[in-house]
């Protein structure tokens, strides 16, 4: 019986595999019906594992994951509440909350002890079933108690790079790095006030260098806004800082390495506009060698007051995913909507495309910090609505292979939500021939024409510069020239 129930398990697994939907936005709510909020997902061999914090039935806040299969069903969750009445604090400060190792996983959070006032770190090694393999309850110093998690990273030797803030309870704040063997103890800790003004600066991200066991940084002055990448060598001494942000201001939330060595970061660079006492500002990434020299920075899309990137993806097609969430509705007057914004890069910079997607209603406040490729094609997130009505779930959302959501969103190009793509058209009218101008880094992608009954006449492929269409064929009348999102009315005499 036993070898029977496992063949049928693998005949559901292997049904999952090959049905799994290319898209899907799914909910999961955790008894006692409370609010949660999910940062992470990871791919397991039976779905994914989404990981956050959920309110248990005494009202404290405890470390939370759960399992889901392809379909997006949930299968288990499992709530572990902390110590000496701690609370697990907000995790959007974590940068790539659930790693995945192996066939382990891994998280790093911090936490309040509502009877000291202190705020301590864990760090937790979980199978693919969510049980613990081991945790590690990280504490600041006599001098030092605090010790606020910002990240967590594997080294080459297999332990842990764990980067965040310390200081005195209710004092001056200052930024630390910890590195651990693969058991989770602690091996060295260096504390640091990388700046002489007295301001805090908060480290969000910290990754080992594969060739030269170096470490990078990157994080931002909390006063002035002034995003930092900082180089250490492999003891946590401090080698050089740059700066890559304008001089209007900038974060740095994530740092991950390419295949060629070279960096990648994300975040937000402000553009020297406010809206009342809000800075507004843009997505960022830019890319970075080792030894702090930049080779290119992209500063794209809306400007607003919540648009930035959290995490990054290196994908296998020699390209980068820049994810985040973007405010497109602020400064057109109707409140805050912080859409799942996402972005395709070449390595060379160039902007592939952008999607604006819009997973909650209006007026809501949408966080998206993380991506993976998933195992069963196409590309996973989650989220969580931080000013919706409780009870809040966990929610994983399915994208396909061009990180879309929706059928027909492919031929969609650099940000549908905004006119920041420029299509432009000449002569108009026009004769035999009609140049379609786009900007130099689009890529390959479709032209489509449309008659004025909204019948598609034809199809053309275009790219970046000046596009000669041979329109000779078509009859006199109205048409409708479309490019990704952006449509132009021409007369074809």
């Amino acid at each position: 019986m036993k070898i029977l129930t496992s063949f049928f398990v693998l005949l559901i697994s292997l049904s999952a595999f090959a049905q799994a939907p290319d898209r899907f936005v799914q909910n999961y709510f955790f008894p006692p019906n409370s609010s949660s909020q999910s940062y992470g997902v990871a791919n397991t061999s039976y779905g994914y594992m989404l990981a956050g914090m959920s309110i248990d039935s005494a009202g404290a806040w405890g470390y939370t994951v759960s399992g889901v299969d392809s379909m997006g069903n949930s299968l288990w969750y499992k709530r572990y509440p902390m110590a000496n009445n701690q609370n697990m604090c907000i995790g959007w400060f974590i940068q790539d909350f659930l790693k995945k190792s192996d066939e382990t996983y891994y998280s790093t959070f911090y936490t309040h002890d509502i009877g000291t006032e202190n705020y301590t770190s864990y760090l937790i090694k979980l199978d693919d079933q969510g049980d613990t393999l081991w945790t590690k309850h990280l504490l600041g110093d006599s001098i030092d108690q605090t010790l606020e998690t910002r990240s967590v990273s594997k080294t080459k030797d297999g332990g842990f790079l764990i980067s965040g803030l310390t200081g005195p309870f209710m004092g001056d704040a200052k930024c630390f790095l910890l590195k651990t063997d693969s058991l989770g103890n602690t091996q060295w800790k260096q504390k640091y006030n990388f700046n002489t003004q007295n301001e805090v600066e908060n480290v969000f991200a910290a990754i080992e260098d594969s060739v030269t066991n170096k470490i990078v940084l990157v994080g931002y002055r909390n006063n002035h806004n002034k995003s930092f990448v900082c180089f250490l060598d492999s003891t946590g001494t401090i080698l050089q800082q740059k700066y890559f942000n304008s001089s209007d201001g900038g974060w740095l939330f994530n740092v991950k390495q390419l295949p060629d060595g070279n960096f990648i970061a994300v975040g937000s660079e402000f553009t020297g506009n406010t809206v009342g006492s809000f800075d507004m500002q843009k997505p960022m990434t830019i890319k970075f060698d080792i030894n702090g020299n930049l080779i290119w920075k992209n500063v794209t899309g809306h400007e607003s007051i919540g648009n930035s990137f959290h995490s990054a993806l290196i994908d296998d097609d020699n390209t980068i995913l820049s994810v985040g969430f973007m405010d497109t509705l602020f400064t057109q007057n109707m409140g805050i909507n912080t859409m799942l914004c996402i972005e395709k890069t070449s390595y060379s910079g160039n902007v592939i495309f952008r999607r604006i997607i819009n997973i909650f209603d209006l007026h809501s406040n949408g966080e998206y910090q993380t991506i993976i490729k998933s195992d069963f094609g196409g590309y996973a997130t989650v989220a969580y609505n931080s000013i919706g009505s409780a009870p809040n779930p966990f929610i994983l959302v399915k994208l396909d292979e061009w990180a879309c959501l929706s059928e027909g969103c492919q031929t969609a190009g650099i940000d549908e939500v905004n006119n920041d793509f420029l299509v432009n058209i000449f002569p108009n009218p026009a004769n035999e021939n009609l140049i379609v101008s786009l900007p130099e880094n689009t890529l390959n992608t479709t032209c489509v024409l449309f008659d004025n009954l909204g019948k598609v006449v034809a199809n053309f492929s275009v790219s970046g510069g000046d596009n000669n269409l041979n329109i000779k064929e078509l009859k006199s009348g109205m048409y409708t020239i479309q490019v990704h999102s952006q449509k132009i009315k021409f007369i074809k005499n």
